[in-house]
């Protein structure tokens, strides 16, 4: 049996740990950088906002107010509407004030309604005639669906909407009220993430 030298076991040693070595370094420079794309493409996203949320703010039929009777959930957006709007948008939203006719029995009177309706989009944004009327059939629709032990029913609903839009880009959430709220990555964020690490791999690989 011919044993190796000391010279040669430390020339074979010394070849290892400079592969491992380097492949490590290169390993850790390619993860930092995917750390570094990742938080510049966090960073280069639109506000947060409450996307496709209604609120209602005035409610009630002749001087009466009726607000305290709508329930929590229809007066402040819940924590599931909370979106990141995309790179270029702005958290908007724009008021829509109705007014039908409730029947109490054979007690006829004029109700109100304002509600304010949040989404993402352009500060440039217009609400059209025809959107506040598909609104205005909406809601209509929904007294008319009312269950018929409700004690009252609304007609003749018409509604009158903004046509700009309040545009907001920073502190647009109000996080008081989501304390159990935690930040999610977005699908198109995920996805981008995945790319980059999937680059990150494929350059160690081919090391």
């Amino acid at each position: 049996l011919q044993s190796t030298g000391s010279s040669g076991i430390n020339a074979e040693y010394g070849q290892h740990y400079y592969i491992t070595n380097n492949l490590s370094s290169s390993t850790m420079k390619c993860l930092l950088f995917v750390v570094a794309l990742a938080a510049v493409s966090f960073a280069e996203m639109g506000p947060w906002c409450y996307d496709g949320c209604t609120t209602i703010n005035e409610f009630g039929s002749g001087e009466d107010s009726s607000l305290d009777d709508i329930p929590k959930e229809d007066k402040f957006c819940s924590s599931a509407t909370i979106k990141r709007c995309a790179l270029g948008q702005t958290c908007n939203s724009f008021e829509i004030r109705g007014t039908g006719d409730v029947t109490v029995g054979d007690v006829e009177s004029e109700g109100q309604m304002k509600m304010t309706h949040h989404y993402c989009g352009t500060a440039e944004d217009k609400i059209s005639d025809e959107v506040c009327s598909s609104i205005e059939q909406e809601m209509q629709k929904g007294w008319d669906d009312m269950p018929e032990g409700a004690g009252f029913t609304v007609t003749n609903v018409e509604a009158d909407c903004d046509e700009n839009v309040e545009a907001c880009s920073e502190d647009c959430v109000q996080m008081d009220n989501h304390p159990d709220w935690e930040a999610h990555p977005s699908a198109a964020a995920l996805h981008q993430i995945s790319a980059l690490l999937i680059a990150a791999l494929m350059a160690v690989w081919g090391m």
